[in-house]
């Protein structure tokens, strides 16, 4: 009777296994296409509405990484605006944003600092330029309202940091404990970080900031920093404090990046580029450690949510990609388990700007004006391993994408910001 019982449950286990097999990946077809075979395993859904797909998916994760081809990409927007209200009702109650600053991102969404921050307005935050209001003003309002917590990842800064960091050191200790000309500091660290995007500040006189002004500018952190230390090492490591450091942390790193932002020359920015991304993981991982209940979305471009960005190369003449390393590199490696990065395409309408994939999603879909693809099941599958394919996720070129991305969100018709071309 024992072993009839252990047959039927090892019976049971076996069929189990496969039907999941089946239902998950389907068998590699030899005389077809790594595209054709990688999108048999497509899920077609009629509206932008159906993310039912994503149940199992984050059972166990705690990071969903959205990606986006590229900015002001508004089909992607929109859909991601409801899959973030979506993965609201799983428990995911706050978004982290690529572009947002750090340290002003948790003071606005802190109810301690609610008097302080009450009149700052998201759009000024996380600064969305040429943005349409029929697609943001959702999420914006969500925010404003306080019902989505947001984090900054971004190494940015803004115009209120030097006056928050003067009041939480202030709840500590007496102002003469730590001397700083804090108007001084302030005017350079507008100059110096700030006032390229930021406008408004009448004591900030314009104009480069000399070597001398910067190495004033970065005394005077040094001492903030230095004086931290010191607090913690009398009243422990508070949640404050150790936001000011890393904040500073943020502010080194932006210090080898604000020069080199908007400019698109390979030789110039991978140092400072890769700091960036490195940084953005950083700031996710300190949102994990010291919120460890904390379940999140990540909003960036799926540049910076690649999990290995050196399995594609682009552009063809170059190693660059070999050379950096992205957030969600740097992320997954520390907490793979608890990540899924889920990568955004579109059949682009100009064919030669349109991946093989994307081709084979539309016809193996009908034409389906939305689909996903879980690439998990596949990644290790006979026939699917190790291969490369044509898409255009990061723009057109082949790659090993089953191990980049954790998934595959297409968009057949995009509708995104057209930036006029330049003089």
């Amino acid at each position: 009777m024992k072993r009839l019982k252990y047959l039927s449950c090892l019976i049971f286990v076996i069929f189990w296994a496969c039907s999941s097999q089946n239902e998950t990946c389907s068998p590699w077809i030899d005389y077809l296409s790594m595209e054709q075979n990688v999108a048999k395993n497509v899920i077609a859904l009629k509206n932008n509405e159906d993310f039912s797909f994503l149940d199992k998916i984050v059972r166990n994760r705690s990071v969903v990484i959205l990606g986006e081809e590229g900015h002001y990409d508004y089909s992607t927007s929109e859909v991601k605006i409801k899959m973030i209200h979506y993965l609201q009702d799983k428990g995911f109650n706050s978004i982290a944003l690529e572009g947002a600053p750090f340290l002003a991102c948790y003071l606005f969404s802190n109810p301690k600092y609610a008097e302080s921050t009450k009149n700052w307005k998201i759009e000024n935050i996380w600064n969305l330029q040429n943005n349409r209001d029929e697609v943001y003003q959702p999420f914006f309002k969500l925010v404003q309202e306080r019902k989505l917590k947001i984090w900054g990842i971004d190494c940015s800064m803004t115009e209120w940091d030097i006056d928050v960091v003067k009041k939480i050191l202030y709840e500590y200790s007496e102002p003469k404990r730590l001397p700083i000309n804090w108007m001084k500091l302030k005017i350079l660290y507008f100059r110096k970080f700030v006032q390229v995007k930021y406008l408004g500040c009448p004591e900030c006189p314009a104009g480069e900031i000399s070597i001398d002004e910067q190495y004033d500018l970065m005394r005077m952190i040094d001492s903030i920093s230095n004086y931290t230390r010191y607090l913690i090492s009398l009243n422990g490591a508070t949640i404050e404090l150790k936001l000011i450091l890393q904040w500073i942390r943020n502010l080194n790193t932006a210090f080898s990046y604000v020069d080199y932002s908007g400019i698109w020359e390979v030789s110039k920015t991978v140092f400072p580029y890769r700091n960036r991304d490195s940084q953005m993981a950083e700031n996710i991982n300190w949102i994990i450690e010291n919120f460890p209940e904390e379940k999140f979305t990540v909003w960036c471009a799926n540049f910076h949510g690649a999990k290995d960005i050196s399995q594609t190369r682009y552009p063809t003449d170059s190693l660059l990609y070999f050379a950096f390393q992205s957030m969600g590199e740097t992320v997954c490696s520390l907490h793979g388990d608890k990540i899924y990065s889920l990568a955004f395409t579109s059949l682009d309408p100009s064919p030669e700007k349109r991946g093989n994939l994307e081709t084979e999603i539309s016809e193996t879909t009908g034409n389906s004006p939305y689909a996903f693809i879980n690439f998990e099941p596949l990644r290790f599958a006979d026939g699917y391993r190790d291969k490369e394919f044509e898409s255009n996720v990061i723009m057109k070129k082949r790659g090993k994408w089953l191990y980049i991305f954790d998934g595959l969100y297409y968009i057949r018709d995009q509708e995104r910001e057209i930036f006029p071309e330049p003089k």
